[in-house]
């Protein structure tokens, strides 16, 4: 998939990056699940250091997210403020993979500052502020940058099944059926696919209704 590069998932706070980083981890021909918010990237000087030492295992809430995870399949990133660190990290993924992906996510803003506000107590119009000032500046940056993906949380939301199936096909190398992708969608209880943990969204998220299924 993507000729084995890393995926490099980013996104406002809140905006869906975790949701996002479960769909993509579940696709088959990755080898490993994504990092969960580690930002240690700056530390390596090289891919090759990166790659070697950038690992750990994924447990997240008590509950199992995937296989060991490791660099070669990427993380993910949510910003709120920090913009320069933001834009470092982007520089240096693409200085070790500069045909690697970057998926990034967005979100009706006032959504993203009231489950701000449900989760972390954050002010509803502080963070409204903040997604005005710094989501747009981040995406102009990445528009910068070469296989940028753009997705929408609402469009996961309108219908899980076939924003699953067109993601799946544009990120390669996804031949197996639709009742694959149903079991992304629909399973509350883990199963394993070649050897890698996979957990449905129904098991790892705490989203109560997608469309018509009963998530």
């Amino acid at each position: 998939m993507n000729n084995g590069l890393p995926i490099f998932i980013t996104g406002f706070e809140r905006s869906g990056t975790t949701l996002l980083r479960r769909i993509i981890s579940m696709h088959p021909a990755l080898e490993y699940e994504l990092i969960h918010e580690k930002k240690r990237l700056l530390k390596y000087k090289t891919a090759e250091d990166a790659v070697e030492n950038y690992r750990m295992s994924v447990l997240q809430g008590g509950k199992i997210t995937g296989a060991t995870a490791s660099i070669v399949s990427g993380e993910k990133i949510p910003y709120r403020d920090d913009l320069v660190f933001i834009m470092k990290y982007v520089e240096k993924w693409k200085e070790f993979w500069p045909d690697a992906i970057i998926i990034h996510i967005d979100r009706d803003v006032e959504a993203m500052a009231k489950s701000a506000k449900r989760v972390f107590n954050r002010n509803v119009e502080e963070t409204i502020r903040t997604a005005w000032e710094n989501v747009y500046k981040v995406k102009r940056f990445l528009d910068t940058h070469t296989n940028v993906i753009w997705v929408a949380y609402e469009n996961i939301l309108a219908n899980p099944y076939y924003f699953v199936k067109n993601l799946y096909s544009v990120m390669g190398d996804f031949n197996e059926n639709d009742n694959y992708i149903h079991k992304v969608v629909t399973n509350k209880e883990t199963w394993e696919y070649k050897g890698r943990v996979m957990c449905g969204l129904r098991h790892a998220n705490g989203i109560k209704r997608l469309n018509n299924y009963d998530v």
